[in-house]
C-alpha cells in the first residue's frame, strides 16, 4: 500500500475563467481559485488514470482535495498567506485514506478522504478567513469523475466498477 502524508500549508492552485454567469466580481473571482490539497504526482497516477477518462476539469486541475472551494481571488494569495500560515501553524503533518467512492448529487463521483485533519485546517482558516466559508457542510473528498448527464442506475454502476478495482490510497 502506498503511504501519502499531507504536509501544511496545503497548496493553493488556479484554474482557467468560469463560465459567464450573473455574479459579482468578488465571486466571479473566487471561483477561480481553490485552497486544495495537490496529491503529489508518484501517488497520484491511479487517480490520474481514472480521472484522465471520466473528470472533464483533468486537464485544468491536478488530483487534488478541496478544502475551500470558492477561495479568494488569485490577486489575494500573496495577502491571505501569511494569515493562512499563522492559522496553520500549530497543525501537524498528518496521514489520510481515500478508499471508498461515493457521488453528489448532479453526477460526480469521488474519493472519501478519511481525515480529521481536513476538517482541522478547513475550521482554522475559515475561522481566520471568514469570508471563505462554504454554505454547505465540509466533506474531504477528491473528484474523479463528472457524469452529470447519467442516471442513477448507471453512476450506481460506474461506482461499483471504479470500486471493485480500487486499491486504497492510505
Amino acid at each position: 500500500s502506498s503511504s501519502t502524508k499531507c504536509f501544511i500549508p496545503c497548496a493553493m492552485e488556479s484554474r482557467p475563467p468560469a463560465p459567464p454567469r450573473v455574479m459579482d466580481e468578488a465571486l466571479r473571482a473566487a471561483v477561480q481559485a481553490a485552497f486544495c490539497y495537490v496529491i503529489p504526482e508518484e501517488e497520484a497516477a491511479p487517480i490520474q488514470a481514472i480521472r484522465r477518462e471520466l473528470d472533464p476539469a483533468f486537464a485544468r486541475w491536478p488530483a487534488h482535495i478541496n478544502i475551500l472551494f470558492p477561495f479568494v481571488d488569485q490577486a489575494r494569495f500573496a495577502e491571505v498567506q501569511p494569515v493562512i500560515v499563522e492559522a496553520l501553524r500549530d497543525v501537524d503533518s498528518f496521514e489520510f485514506t481515500a478508499e471508498r467512492f461515493e457521488r453528489f448529487k448532479g453526477g460526480n463521483i469521488h474519493l472519501k478522504v478519511e481525515s480529521p485533519g481536513f476538517k482541522k485546517i478547513y475550521d482554522k482558516v475559515v475561522a481566520a478567513l471568514p469570508e471563505c466559508a462554504s454554505h454547505r457542510p465540509f466533506c474531504a473528498h477528491l473528484t474523479v469523475a463528472k457524469l452529470q448527464k447519467a442516471k442513477d442506475k448507471e453512476m450506481t454502476a460506474k461506482i461499483e466498477e471504479l470500486q471493485a478495482t480500487w486499491k486504497p490510497v492510505t
